[in-house]
C-alpha cells in the first residue's frame, strides 16, 4: 500500500507478477476513474500471519488496450470461484495466492450491509438536520457504505485465505531420478547393474 492509502499502480505487462508473490494479494481492477477504491479497506486486509495484504490496481481499459493474456485470465479464475458473469471480467476486488485466484467481491454494498449503513448514517442525519446542511448526510452514507463493504470484504477474503492455507498440499511429482531407482527397484537389481544384469 503506498502512503496515500491507495492502491500501488499495476501496469498490464507486470500483472502476473504481481499476483505470482508467494502470499495473498488483492488486485483492485477499476472499470473507469470514477469507479474509486474503498480507502476503508487500508490495514484491514491481512494475511495468515497478521501482515498487510498488498493492494495493486490496474483498469479494465488498459488491459483491453494492451492486449493482456490477464483478462481470459480474470474470466477462467472468476469461473473457478463460481462467480457467475454476464461480462468476460468484472470491476472489484481480486484475491490472489501465488498466482491463484481465490475470491472476488464487487466491494458495493449488499443486502446485508444494510444495518451497518443504517446506523452510520444516524450522524450524518443528526449534523444535516442541525446545520441544514444535506452534504453531511450523503457524506455519512457514503462513509458508512464503505466501512460496511470493507469490514465484509476483509472478513470474506480472510476465511479465504485461512482456507487455502488449510488445504492439504498436493504431493510432489516423482522426479526422474526417483522414477529410474523404481524401475530398479521393481526390476530386483540395485542401481549399480550392469545392461547384462538387468537382462538377465
Amino acid at each position: 500500500m503506498s502512503a496515500s492509502n491507495q492502491p500501488v499502480k499495476i501496469d498490464p505487462e507486470h500483472f502476473f507478477d504481481f499476483i505470482s508473490r508467494p502470499g495473498p494479494v488483492v488486485l483492485f481492477l477499476s472499470l473507469h476513474p470514477a469507479h474509486p477504491f474503498n480507502r476503508a479497506l487500508c490495514g484491514r486486509l491481512r494475511d495468515g500471519q497478521g501482515d498487510e495484504v498488498p493492494v495493486g490496481s490496474v483498469g479494465i481499459l488498459e488491459l483491453l488496450l494492451s492486449a493482456s493474456p490477464a483478462l481470459p485470465f480474470l474470466h477462467d479464475g472468476l469461473l473457478a470461484c463460481g462467480v457467475t458473469q454476464l461480462f468476460h471480467v468484472l470491476p472489484g476486488y481480486y484475491l490472489f495466492c501465488a498466482g491463484q485466484m481465490l475470491a472476488w467481491d464487487s466491494g458495493l454494498p449488499i443486502r446485508q450491509d444494510v444495518k451497518a449503513i443504517a446506523r452510520g448514517s444516524l450522524l450524518g442525519a443528526f449534523v444535516s438536520a442541525y446545520t441544514k446542511n444535506l452534504s453531511f448526510l450523503g457524506m455519512s452514507l457514503h462513509f458508512a457504505a464503505d466501512e460496511a463493504a470493507a469490514d465484509r470484504l476483509a472478513a470474506r477474503f480472510g476465511r479465504a485465505v485461512a482456507d487455502q492455507r488449510a488445504r492439504p498440499r498436493p504431493a510432489a511429482p516423482p522426479s526422474s531420478a526417483d522414477e529410474v531407482l523404481n524401475a530398479y527397484q521393481v526390476l530386483g537389481v540395485p542401481p549399480t547393474a550392469t545392461d547384462d544384469e538387468v537382462e538377465t
